[in-house]
């Protein structure tokens, strides 16, 4: 395993200026994102996100009713956390399923401050060999032509963009968010299997972010069974693990008899938090939803029917896979269609069910094919390569959460009168910038599904009929 990671620093030349340039931007921007991560976790947000998950994966252990939030808060405190946040243990905040708590088990068996202190240095280092490792996959050898002008630009810009993206990621680290291992843990497992190396810690990984937050990692796994033998193994490993631990977890807490009726608790809370006025309330005056990146906020501002916004969110999700999927069936498993189809599908994942701010660092994902399509190769028009890029740096710009906060303060006090127009194209910054980018990478795809399949028929020998 660690000689594996280690190919992220080594697997390039060391000979050239621009990837040490490369290296040691994307490495400001890693110092950057720990060192104010933990200043502004200790000053602002103090872990909020981390402590109702620790604290019912903690009641699962000891017997209590993990979605019941007094039962979580006393729980808590028994632990040795301090009650100083009324947000934490608000009503119906108590949102994983059972699998996802026992897979927190090993850490909920610590103290709250030990537990702190491991949560925390998690996010830092795997965040961290996560970016190295979209960082080696962005400056592959052969996807820059030698000795020119361009080559330089399109190996730099990825890389001072990504120093960005990471940078505006404090937020993983100020909540303690559960999305900082899951999308960690993903780009990894990803790395791993487009380097051809360690399948094992692949399935590993991809298990773990797949039981911690499904709906974070769910349609990522599904592109497995369409890349070739070595990746449909890794998914039959990753199903199984998984079924093991879902069932394992739901059992668990299905025989526990505080917790027997989990999922009425469940439902009830998951219902309860997007009710009107909810934390996660995506109606169309909702404050919430400025910091919502699903599709419901967008079309709320069309609707006030919360079932045809569910509807329209969801067919255009399935429209945009439905583009997509014969894209991924068809094409041979080559490296850049991999790069392509992952990166489209990072994308996709964000828009059909609930996610926040902080769950659009997946776009993480997105930065390998942004920069094979910089290349602009042969079999690639050229202008899907600075395309993308720029709707990249807007998404990137967007959905940081320093943009978001200084956003939030200047236009969301007109929210309440606000008319419908300005609400959908001015105070839905995450939807809007992630569709943007979903649409530019999935024609960018189909084009070079097209280029390849020119290609194909141009090579075929041509027949002279007999005479």
């Amino acid at each position: 395993m660690a000689g594996d990671l280690r190919l992220v620093l080594t697997s390039q030349p060391k000979s050239s200026t621009e990837r040490r340039i490369a290296t040691l931007l994307v490495c400001f921007g890693i110092a950057i994102y720990v060192l104010r991560g933990i200043h502004d976790e200790k000053r602002v947000l103090e872990f909020r996100d981390f402590k109702q998950p620790y604290s019912s994966a903690r009641c699962l252990l000891h017997g209590c009713n993990p979605y019941s939030e007094s039962d979580t808060q006393k729980e808590f405190l028994r632990a040795g956390g301090s009650d100083d946040d009324t947000q934490v243990f608000r009503p119906f905040s108590a949102l994983y399923p059972p699998f996802s708590l026992a897979v927190l088990a090993p850490i909920a068996a610590l103290s709250y401050p030990a537990a702190h202190r491991l949560w925390l240095a998690l996010i830092a280092v795997l965040v961290a060999v996560a970016v190295l490792a979209i960082l080696d996959l962005c400056r592959e050898e052969d996807l820059y032509r030698d000795g020119d002008l361009y080559r330089k630009a399109a190996l730099l810009a990825p890389s001072l963009l990504l120093s960005l993206f990471i940078a505006s990621s404090t937020i993983l680290l100020m909540l303690g968010q559960i999305s900082g291992p899951v999308i960690a843990l993903l780009s990894i497992g990803f790395w791993c299997l487009l380097r051809g190396r360690a399948a094992w810690v692949a399935v590993v990984c991809l298990t773990v972010a797949l039981c911690l937050k499904p709906h974070d990692a769910a349609l990522l796994v599904c592109y497995l069974p369409f890349a070739g033998r070595p990746w449909r193994r890794a998914f039959v490993g990753v199903a199984a693990l998984t079924a093991i631990v879902v069932v394992a977890g739901t059992v668990w807490c299905t025989t526990t008899p505080a917790s027997a009726g989990w999922l009425i608790d469940l439902r009830a809370n998951l219902h309860g938090n997007a009710a009107p006025g909810g934390a996660d309330d995506p109606g169309v005056r909702s404050t919430e939803a400025l910091y919502m990146a699903n599709l419901q906020p967008l079309f709320s501002t069309l609707t006030s029917s919360r079932s045809l916004s569910n509807v329209l969110a969801l067919a255009t999700v399935l429209l945009l896979l439905a583009v997509w999927l014969p894209l991924a069936v068809r094409l041979p498993n080559t490296y850049a269609k991999h790069l392509l189809a992952i990166g489209s599908l990072a994308c996709l994942t964000l828009l059909p069910l609930y996610h926040r701010q902080y769950d659009t660092r997946i776009l993480l994902l997105v930065f390998p094919s942004v920069a094979y399509l910089l290349n602009r190769r042969r079999d690639l028009k050229a202008f899907w390569g600075p395309l993308s890029f720029a709707v990249l740096a807007l998404a990137t710009v967007l959905t940081s959460h320093q943009y978001l906060q200084k956003f939030a303060s200047r236009f969301l006090p007109s929210l309440a009168t606000a008319p419908p127009l300005k609400v959908l194209l001015v105070l839905r910054p995450l939807p809007l910038s992630e569709l943007a980018l979903a649409i530019v990478l999935l024609a960018a795809f189909r084009a070079f599904a097209q280029s390849q399949e020119s290609a194909a028929l141009e090579s075929q020998p041509t027949l002279t009929p007999s005479v």
